[in-house]
């Protein structure tokens, strides 16, 4: 006890010394912007306090940084080492204005930890198959997908593509008597007319605005909501009407069908789908529809589509098209429930997922928040009817953020990574298959995207035989392996790296991934992608190799060894 205290004396003496001989002189109460963190010489081993180890804070004087006040403090004798005292943070939530009416329904899903992984898809295009887009929306022009090619508005379909002046986007509807005195719809040649026109200032509608701001408002932006994914490209594509009368939106299946093969043709990553047949009515299932699917599935792109809000047993379509694997039916959660069943929401066969659908209560976080027509209301959000409507836009913003994280993987690892890293669902008292994997878990989605590498191997600076194995190792824990082979005379490799959510232990931000080639390891660790980051890399050589020897001794000719 006698040593322990003089040592702590000595440490505290020390301490004393320093700040007295700090510059910038004596700043009286120790309040700064910038502290460093140092450990003085004389603390006690562990398992002592971090104190009576010698860690201490110190404020760092004005006039000065905290690197060059702690390279002078390294200079005092006493001190172990000092360095500037890091700053964390809270997990990434968003300053947007009406993101605290979000945090109820998102929060319980990951989103704000999975946003400290990645919050930017901005090279992912999501179309939305909807009323169209409010395109002049503060919280979605940013964020909107532009055709470059017929931008122009000259009333010519200059790229040929099928679709006039789609600068946008593309309006597939038909013109109807009903629609052309209810909607003013002239013509239903497609065209880019694809503004969102549902609602009234009474009945505010706005069903596709709404949508893409659940997918992709800007987020992070200080006013407003934000989406799931802060950035990404929103391909407006207007395939239900005005709602003429009053009525709910409608449109024509074939038209559906056409939407799917323009996003298809036009580069779409993700198409989204809030809207639903009448469930087992087989005069949906149509022909141009499973053509367009199909053609969507040989190209890997996925379609999210809404179950429906029947509350009973029966899907409608095109969710309810369960032989396409690129299909991802969405069922809707009650986010005042534990995110149980919520009993409008259809059930059935083909639903694979399900996301926060609201419900139409006035408890705090019940109803989805998120962007309406801007010429409707000021500020332009409200609350939105419960329905699957809004569940499957939050799934389609989490595959935009798993694949803006590695857009290197194929659509059925993503829908892999979307279904496997879902919280199990809550059965119902009905006891169908209302939320097929689960509640969709967006940080355990991005927590769930592996690492990706590829390209040229050496073992020790030569070519391996074909064969030699090629490990991925994270403090040990083997998170990924492959075998060589040899292609054009180059031996080659193609490497898949786990994340946490995958193999415990495995990636994440902050750990370092040793590469071993036939046991020899790579001269320096590779870091696991930082966020915002692409985990993929191609082209990259990696190379193991035999440890040195020790330290070289040069000796100059004609001396003798001393």
């Amino acid at each position: 006890m006698a040593k322990q205290a003089i040592r702590i004396l000595a440490a505290l003496a020390l301490l004393v010394a320093i700040l007295a001989a700090r510059p910038g002189g004596d700043p009286g109460e120790p309040v700064a912007e910038h502290w460093v963190r140092l450990q003085l010489a004389g603390g006690q081993e562990a398992p002592a306090s971090l104190e009576t180890q010698g860690f201490r804070q110190l404020p760092v004087p004005e006039g000065t940084t905290p690197e060059a006040y702690s390279a002078w403090l390294e200079s005092q004798p006493g001190v172990l080492d000092a360095s500037p005292d890091p700053i964390v943070t809270a997990a990434a939530g968003p300053n947007d204005s009406y993101y605290p009416l979000q945090q109820a329904y998102l929060e319980p899903l990951g989103a704000a930890t999975g946003w400290d992984i990645t919050t930017d898809a901005q090279e992912i295009v999501v179309a939305v198959l909807d009323t169209g887009i409010d395109f002049r929306h503060r919280d979605l022009v940013r964020n909107l997908w532009q055709n470059p090619n017929d931008a122009d508005n000259d009333g010519v379909d200059d790229d040929n593509n099928g679709c006039i002046d789609d600068r946008y986007g593309c309006r597939f509807l038909t013109a109807t008597p009903a629609r052309i005195e209810g909607c003013g719809y002239t013509s239903s040649t497609p065209t880019g007319q694809v503004r969102d026109d549902h609602g009234t200032a009474e009945r505010l509608g706005s069903h596709g605005t709404s949508v893409a701001g659940i997918i992709g408002a800007r987020g992070n932006n200080q006013i407003g909501i934000t989406g799931v994914a802060w950035r990404v490209r929103l391909m407006t594509l207007k395939v239900l009407d005005c709602g003429v009368g009053g009525k709910l939106p409608s449109g024509e299946m074939s038209n559906v069908a056409r939407a799917i093969d323009y996003a298809r043709r036009m580069g779409a990553d993700i198409i989204n789908i809030s809207f639903a047949s009448g469930p087992g009515d087989p005069n949906n299932d149509t022909p141009e529809l499973r053509a367009a699917i199909e053609s969507a599935l040989a190209d890997g792109l996925i379609i999210v589509a809404a179950a429906g809000n029947h509350g009973a047993r029966g899907v409608g379509f095109p969710a309810a098209y369960a032989q396409y694997p690129n299909v991802i039916g969405v069922g809707a959660s009650d986010p005042t429930n534990g995110n149980a069943w919520a009993p409008y929401s259809s059930y059935g066969g083909g639903v694979d997922i399900a996301a926060p659908g609201g419900v139409d209560r006035s408890d705090p976080g019940s109803r989805i928040v998120s962007t309406v027509r801007s010429d409707l209301l000021s500020p332009p959000y409200g609350y939105l009817p419960q329905g699957t409507s809004s569940a499957a836009p939050i799934v389609t913003g989490a595959f935009a953020l798993a694949m803006a994280r590695n857009p290197g993987l194929t659509m059925e690892e993503y829908i892999a990574i979307v279904q496997e890293s879902a919280t199990p669902p809550v059965e119902a008292n009905h006891g169908g298959n209302w939320a097929g994997a689960g509640v969709v878990d967006i940080r355990g989605v991005l927590e769930r995207v592996p690492m990706t590498l590829s390209g040229r191997v050496l073992r020790d600076w030569v070519r391996p035989a074909p064969g030699t194995a090629v490990q991925a190792l994270i403090d040990g824990v083997e998170c990924g392996s492959s075998e060589t082979v040899t292609v054009n005379g180059t031996a080659q490799y193609s490497l898949r790296i786990a994340g946490e959510n995958e193999i415990e232990g495995c990636g994440a931000p902050g750990r370092d991934i040793e590469i071993r080639v036939g046991g020899l390891p790579m001269a320096d660790p590779l870091p696991w992608s930082a966020p915002n980051e692409v985990l993929t890399l191609e082209d990259f050589t990696v190379n193991g190799i035999e440890a040195p020897p020790g330290p070289v001794v040069v000796q100059d000719l004609g001396e003798g060894w001393s």
